[in-house]
């Protein structure tokens, strides 16, 4: 084999192993909502999470605090695929609200971590779906991970329900 095949062989295998690096570790991302509409335009709650989704690593959600003392009302289940940290401005101050008027509809639906800091989260009183429906499976090892840390969870009416976590470990503190 020629000599200058090795000369080279380092520096491809440099990059070889810093490509898998890249990828492993994945960059985490923080996404900050400024609208409290409920489209996939970015600043929306909609478009944070669709781009958190599409990243490989766990990403965080934060709210301006221009957005203190708003609800955002959401008219379609929020779809959560990959690892989220959702962190709002306190139960007091920011509220999500699900207005879908869909029988059975929920508002969060999640296969993966998550976790919810300083909300509330409110359900429609005209429907019976659930505030977060975690989609676990019982083959999942690590089983994912719903955190409730600081949030309020409401439901209208009696036919709403708070939480359906099958196959997730769940861990609730500091809420009510």
């Amino acid at each position: 084999m020629p000599n200058h095949f090795f000369k080279h062989k380092p520096t491809l295998l440099a990059l070889a192993i810093a490509s898998v690096v890249s990828t492993q570790f994945a960059q985490a991302e923080e996404f900050t909502i400024t609208r409290t509409s409920d489209d996939s335009d970015t600043g929306s709650l909609r478009w944070a999470i669709d781009q958190a989704n599409a990243l490989e690593g766990e990403d965080t959600i934060v709210f301006d605090n221009a957005l203190i003392g708003q609800s955002i009302g959401i008219n379609d289940e929020l779809r959560v695929s990959d690892s989220l940290i959702i962190n709002g401005l306190g139960v007091d101050h920011l509220s999500i609200i699900q207005e879908s008027q869909v029988y059975g509809s929920d508002l969060f639906i999640t296969d993966s971590d998550l976790t919810i800091n300083n909300l509330t989260l409110t359900g429609n009183s005209s429907n019976t779906g659930m505030l977060i429906n975690a989609r676990g499976s019982e083959n999942d090892e690590p089983k994912p991970k719903l955190t409730i840390l600081r949030s309020s969870l409401v439901a209208d009416n009696s036919s709403f329900s708070g939480i359906d976590s099958r196959y997730f470990d769940v861990d609730i503190s500091e809420s009510n």
